[in-house]
C-alpha cells in the first residue's frame, strides 16, 4: 500500500509491505522506474526502508515502512522478492 505524505517539507511515497521473518532465503527489495514502456526497472534494494513497523499478528510476518522521495513528475515502484 502506498500514499503520498509530506515529511520535512518534501513529498514522499510511504509504502508499507509485509515481509516474512522465518525464511532467510527470501530477499525483499524495491524497484523503481520512470517509464513503463522503455526504461528498465532499477533495483534500489533497501535504500528507502525506514524500519520494520511491527507485527501483523503473525509472529513470522512483519510490516516494513519505506519512504520513497518524489523526484520526477511521474514514477513507478514495486516490491521485488527473490528466493536465493
Amino acid at each position: 500500500m502506498g500514499c503520498v505524505v509530506e515529511i520535512g517539507g518534501s513529498n514522499i511515497v510511504e509504502y508499507v509491505y509485509r515481509r516474512r521473518t522465518d525464511d532467510a532465503t527470501l530477499d525483499y527489495g524495491q524497484v523503481l522506474n520512470t517509464n513503463l514502456l522503455t526504461a528498465p526497472w532499477i533495483n534500489v534494494g533497501h535504500t528507502y526502508e525506514i524500519a520494520p513497523t511491527g507485527s501483523s499478528g503473525d509472529p513470522n510476518i512483519e510490516s516494513v515502512t519505506n519512504h520513497v522521495p518524489i523526484t520526477e513528475p511521474r514514477g513507478f515502484f514495486g516490491l521485488e522478492v527473490i528466493d536465493n
